[in-house]
Formats: structure tokens, sequence, C-alpha cells
């Protein structure tokens, strides 16, 4: 008598049977990832509250500097000279024009070279650097 030639197709697996009995290890690890995805939530859900409750507060503030920007710009109530936006102050100018013109007039000058013809001195706090040296290509390794 023959043996049957056996295939793939022949071949006993698992893969298509159901566990008809639940582990108590696996029912365990189940609740345990259950409640590890529960407390992940929570923390999500008091982190979403509190962002909220931030941004609420900030909207307040916002409407608060708009009411007071809007107050100051319809000025004080006898007709008298506005106050001036709060918050917006005026600062004075970092440098007088004066010395800002000096240092215009210093610039052009050394641009244009001293009166007698000879090599330009170069502008006031400006250093010249010599040129990068170009590349060689690399390295070359010799064995």
């Amino acid at each position: 008598m023959a043996i049957p030639r056996r295939g793939l197709r022949n071949i006993r697996t698992y893969s298509g049977r159901v566990d008809q009995n639940i582990l108590p290890s696996k029912a365990y690890l189940k609740l345990g990832v259950l409640e590890m995805e529960k407390e992940r939530r929570g923390k999500e859900r008091s982190s979403a509250r509190q962002r909220m409750a931030d941004t609420d507060a900030r909207l307040k503030e916002i409407e608060a500097e708009k009411a007071a920007v809007l107050q100051a710009l319809e000025g004080p109530p006898n007709g008298g000279r506005p106050r001036g936006v709060p918050g917006l102050e005026l600062k004075p100018a970092a440098r007088p024009m004066k010395e800002m013109e000096a240092q215009k007039a210093a610039v052009l000058q050394a641009l244009e070279g001293p009166p007698n013809g000879g090599r330009p001195r170069g502008v006031p706090g400006l250093e010249l650097k010599p040129a990068a040296r170009p590349s060689t290509g690399g390295f070359k390794l010799r064995y």
C-alpha cells in the first residue's frame, strides 16, 4: 500500500482554531492594559481642561486690553487731550540725529579716500579679512 504524499495543504496549524478556554494570565494582562489606557485618557482629559482654562483666561485678558485701548482712543470725557494708549509708551531715539549725521559723514569720507589721493583708510569699524583658501578637492589617502 502506498503512503499518501503530504503537501502544504495537509500541514495542521492552530491558526483557524478559536481558544475556548481563556487563560487567566491573558485575562489579567488584558485588564492591566485597559487600566493603563484608562489612566492615560484621564491625564489627557485633565490636561485638556487645563488648556481650556488657560485659553479662557487669556481671552478675558484680551477683552480687557481691547476695552482699555478703545477707551484710550476715545479720549477723556471732558474733551481734553488724549492720554495715549496704555502699554504703548514712546521711547526716545537710540542716538541723537547729530551723532548719526557725524557717523554718516565719517563713512562717506572714508569711502572717498584721503584728500591727497593716497590709499583709502577704509570704513571705521569694518575689518577686511583675507579671502578663504580655495579648496584643494578634499584629501587623498596614500597606502
